[in-house]
This record gives C-alpha cells, sequence and structure tokens, in this order.
C-alpha cells in the first residue's frame, strides 16, 4: 500500500503573529503566503525541492496527472508534475501565483519570482465584499533586494535607485507590468478587469 499512495502535506496559510498588520494573517507577506507542500510517493520519490512557485490551484491537477487521470479543462491550475519529473523547463512554468485577502480588507496580490505586489479597495469591506472593481496599489516589496518585505515600494516612485537588482526594470516600468499581470490573472480566476490606480497607503 506504501508503494502505491501518495501521501501530501499542505497548509492553508501561514501566520506572521500581527508583526504585519492586526490580523495573524490576511496578508500577501510570505509570513502569511509561503505554505509548506511536501509529497511523497510514486512519481515524487526524487528527494527534490522545486523552487518554482505552486499555488493550491495546482495542487488537485498535479496529482491527477500522477495518477494518470485526465484534467478536466474547466480546472484553473496547471500540473506541477511535470516540475518534478523536469520533463517541462523550468523557464516554461509560469512563475507567479495570485492571492486573495478577504475578511480584513478586499484586496488581491500577485507574487512573482522578484516581485509581491497587492492593491487594495481602501472603501471596501472585506466582511461582505468578495472582490471591488476598483483598487488602489498598496504594497510592493522587491524580494531579491528585501527579502523580509521592509520597504513598502507601493506609490514611491521617487525611490527608483532603491529597485535596481541584476538588471530589474525601473519601478514605475515594474509596477506597470505587474499591474497588467494582476488584472491578466484576475479576469483568468473569473473576475471583472479592475480599475488599478498608482497610490499608497502609507510612506
Amino acid at each position: 500500500m506504501l508503494e502505491d499512495t501518495i501521501v501530501m502535506f499542505i497548509s492553508d496559510h501561514g501566520c506572521h503573529f500581527r508583526t504585519r498588520n492586526a490580523e495573524y494573517k490576511r496578508s500577501p507577506h510570505e509570513s502569511s503566503i509561503h505554505i509548506p507542500l511536501l509529497i511523497q510517493g510514486p512519481g515524487f520519490d526524487h528527494a527534490l525541492r522545486v523552487r518554482e512557485l505552486v499555488s493550491m490551484v495546482d495542487v488537485m491537477p498535479t496529482l491527477l496527472e500522477a495518477m494518470g487521470i485526465a484534467i478536466p479543462a474547466s480546472v484553473d491550475g496547471h500540473s506541477a508534475y511535470s516540475l518534478v519529473s523536469r520533463k517541462q523547463a523550468r523557464e516554461a512554468w509560469r512563475n507567479e501565483a495570485l492571492i486573495q485577502i478577504s475578511q480584513s480588507m478586499v484586496a488581491r496580490a500577485l507574487r512573482t519570482y522578484k516581485w509581491t505586489y497587492c492593491v487594495a479597495d481602501r472603501h471596501g469591506n472585506g466582511a461582505t465584499q468578495s472582490s471591488s472593481n476598483h483598487y488602489s496599489e498598496y504594497q510592493m516589496y522587491n524580494l531579491l533586494a528585501d527579502p523580509h518585505q521592509l520597504l513598502n515600494l507601493a506609490g514611491r516612485h521617487d525611490n527608483l535607485h532603491l529597485v535596481h537588482y541584476h538588471g530589474d526594470q525601473p519601478l514605475p516600468e515594474g509596477a506597470d507590468y505587474l499591474r497588467k499581470r494582476l488584472i491578466a490573472r484576475m479576469v483568468e480566476a473569473g473576475e471583472a478587469a479592475p480599475h488599478i490606480e498608482r497610490d499608497t497607503l502609507y510612506p
């Protein structure tokens, strides 16, 4: 049975113990969104650490492919089984994750290899609204230059020198690109394309 069973360990969210906001979670910081995903069993016996970004929506199609079951076209996620088996080039994997923040606020975020980009509806009620048509830039972190997410770059277009790292684009172009990618992922998830304005909620 052990040789024919896939065992997975995963968590639904992390906890930053109110070090980022008044919540214990519900933020785009790594302590909230970076969760464990451990898989053992047939097809996963490689003692391999996958460094690409894999989301919860990717779990089900990954398991289906590992078991040889066709993935329905209606599934939002993508199978990461090819990353484990190395049948797909790592560069071909879409290395980004869409994040929804609710209850404490109405917000969406995009996590890429280099950036965390978060927008929020400052007038929204996270307890009653599931989404919004209008967001403002809320948080933006350069994870390569600032892995502990201490310097919020959202709206700080005067600090262009702070975001240059190994050839990264300057902040305005970087924010524009991330804004477009976030909107595209939201539409892909079934939401209407929102308006996102450049702004900051705090210095």
